[in-house]
């Protein structure tokens, strides 16, 4: 072998050892929920929990049966196919939960709860909600303790056996979709799906 070769195959190598280790080559892109880059995120679909941290995180789930803590502050969290249950937590929190049967649940703060491609339980708790579902059996909450204001949008109604139920708070509700619009109550278009 001639020389030149072997130190440009020395030299390759070199870069190589050097791109690794400085973080130029990276193994895998983290994925996006509506725009933001995942802090947290779950490629395998075998299911699990996935626990966010007190701060702000951006939670993505793929394929897989699971449960998503997000914790408190204000989180963005997108899950994939299967049967999820979604705890937002406290913060004012964005959800939404991919194809399957998803149980979502806001609780505290202005949440934006966005359930698709399937049949959802939707639990808005405290705070002016914005709750969206798609086509299926669906069931949607705002927690009657409140006084606040919440936002109920029914996305498609479809052909067939489609059925929504939504319960509001003691607040104006405003539901779109089905039947429901309570006196005085405005639909906010800041908070969408």
């Amino acid at each position: 072998m001639s020389t030149r070769y072997l130190s440009f195959v020395a030299c390759l190598i070199a870069a190589l050892a050097f791109a690794a280790t400085s973080g130029l080559v990276s193994a895998k892109t983290p994925p996006t929920c509506h725009g933001k880059q995942a802090t947290i995120w779950k490629h395998s679909a075998d299911g699990r929990i996935v626990q966010g941290t007190p701060g702000p995180d951006v939670i993505v789930t793929g394929a897989g049966d699971d449960r998503i803590h997000a914790g408190r502050g204000w989180d963005v969290v997108c899950s994939g196919a299967g049967e999820d249950i979604i705890q937002a937590g406290t913060g004012t929190d964005r959800v939404y939960s991919g194809a399957g049967f998803d149980f979502v649940a806001g609780y505290h703060g202005d949440d934006v709860l966005c359930a698709y491609g399937g049949n959802d339980g939707v639990f808005g708790g405290q705070g002016s909600d914005w709750i969206s579902v798609g086509s299926g059996v669906n069931f949607y909450d705002a927690d009657g303790r409140g006084s606040r204001d919440d936002s109920f949008y029914r996305q498609w109604i479809a052909d067939g056996y489609t059925y929504s139920v939504g319960i509001g708070s003691s607040g104006n509700d405003v539901m779109t979709g089905g039947m429901i619009h309570e006196q005085g109550a405005t639909l906010d278009k800041r908070w969408s799906c």
